[in-house]
């Protein structure tokens, strides 16, 4: 059966998916979608040539769309039909744009993608491919100087981005530090002079609201006598006592929990800074979680009817 871009955006990993194995969807054609256990969907055409089986990705969804990955398909399709091995043309397609900033900028892409969250990593991702490529990705990367690095930041700070806009351009300068680190590139120098947020449009910070000590007695209060369900009442409280961020409070799972120990050992893939940690569990914590649990909601998730609402 054919792909649609509903059924692919619901796709996750499966229990039987691996790091060496990826869940494989068919389209057609040869065509397939990788699904691999860190969530990241890519397009791979699968074909044989002299009697020998290959596969060549042609780019990650949903940067790739459906209609563009069949395109692709088509166009290999085409190679194939004329006697041309489509991987042989792409490697001196890459050959030939090696230079070019997209080369670079995907490389540090991979790199970061082991480092950070998935979330973090897609939203890095996304904002790359939409406000730095479409105005360096084809440069080459000797040839691109301040003046078109400004051009990225000031599209963005005219458009009212003024945060997106230093954002980009520290990532511009980490793309470089990256390329010469790893010596990617012999004698590249880094446009970008150390310093120049200074002299860029400011970005004000805005602060989240928070309590002050004193007023955390009567925020208890409020959480105990607000009109809540109950399971939200203790989502409040567990928050209060842990100081944990939203995400994590609701991604809680029973096999995070140690009750012996009164520990909760979040997983590095979980937080921010790809960092396990382990949160203690206050006794009031824990009684709330033995009720919870006693409910019985779900095998695997903590705040279960949290998550549905």
């Amino acid at each position: 059966m054919a792909l649609t871009d509903t059924a692919i955006k619901k796709l996750k990993p499966s229990d039987k998916c691996i790091p060496t194995r990826p869940d494989k969807y068919s389209d057609m054609g040869g065509l397939q979608l990788w699904v691999r256990h860190t969530g990241v969907k890519s397009w791979v055409v699968a074909y044989r040539y002299h009697g020998k089986q290959q596969n060549i990705s042609i780019g990650l969804y949903p940067f790739v769309s459906l209609a563009d990955a069949r395109s692709e398909l088509a166009k290999i399709k085409t190679d194939l039909s004329q006697g041309i091995n489509p991987k042989d043309e792409r490697q001196k397609a890459k050959q030939q744009q090696k230079l070019d900033f997209h080369h670079f900028a995907s490389l540090w892409l991979d790199y970061q993608q082991a480092r950070i969250t998935l979330q973090t990593y897609k939203r890095d991702a996304n904002a790359y491919h939409n406000h730095i490529k479409p105005i360096l990705g084809n440069m080459d990367i000797y040839q691109i100087k301040l003046s078109d690095i400004l051009a990225v930041h000031d599209r963005l700070a005219i458009a009212g981005k003024a945060n997106m806009a230093h954002k980009a351009v520290s990532w511009i300068s980490t793309i470089f530090e990256y390329t010469i680190i790893k010596r990617l590139a012999p004698n590249l120098l880094n446009p970008i002079p150390r310093g120049i947020h200074k002299s860029l449009i400011e970005h004000k910070q805005t602060n989240y609201p928070r309590i002050k000590i004193t007023e955390l007695p009567q925020l208890l209060h409020d959480i105990d006598t607000a009109n809540l369900e109950p399971m939200t009442r203790y989502a409040f409280y567990v928050m209060v006592y842990t100081f944990v961020r939203t995400n994590e409070l609701f991604g809680m799972r029973w096999a995070e929990l140690d009750f012996d120990t009164c520990l909760w050992r979040i997983p590095a893939e979980r937080m921010k800074c790809r960092n396990p940690h382990i949160v203690p569990l206050a006794p009031q914590v824990i009684e709330i979680l033995q009720t919870i649990k006693e409910w019985g909601l779900s095998d695997e998730y903590v705040f279960f009817r949290a998550l549905l609402n």
